[in-house]
C-alpha cells in the first residue's frame, strides 16, 4: 500500500497505520518530508526540469523529469 504523506495529514496517516496493523499489508510512505520511507534527495529545478536522487531498495537512482513541480516529483515517487 502506498500513501503520500504530506504536511497536516498526521490524522489520515495514523488511521491508515492503524488499519494496516489489522492486515498483512505493507505500508510504504512517500513524499517530500523526512518521515517518509521514499523521498527525493538533492531535489533541484533547472532549465524546466526537476532532478533528484532516490534511495530505492538500497540503490541510489538519479531521476530527471522533463517537467517541474512538486506534484510531478510526487507522481514519479509513486511509480517506484
Amino acid at each position: 500500500m502506498l500513501f503520500s504523506s504530506q504536511k497536516n495529514t498526521d490524522v489520515s496517516l495514523q488511521t491508515i497505520l492503524d488499519a494496516t496493523k489489522k492486515t498483512d499489508a505493507k505500508l510504504i510512505t512517500y513524499g517530500i518530508g523526512d518521515t517518509n520511507k521514499m523521498k527525493p534527495e538533492n531535489l533541484i529545478y533547472t532549465d524546466g526540469c526537476g532532478e533528484f536522487d532516490i534511495d530505492y531498495r538500497g540503490k541510489k537512482i538519479h531521476v530527471k523529469l522533463n517537467v517541474v513541480g512538486k506534484h510531478n516529483v510526487l507522481n514519479a515517487l509513486a511509480c517506484f
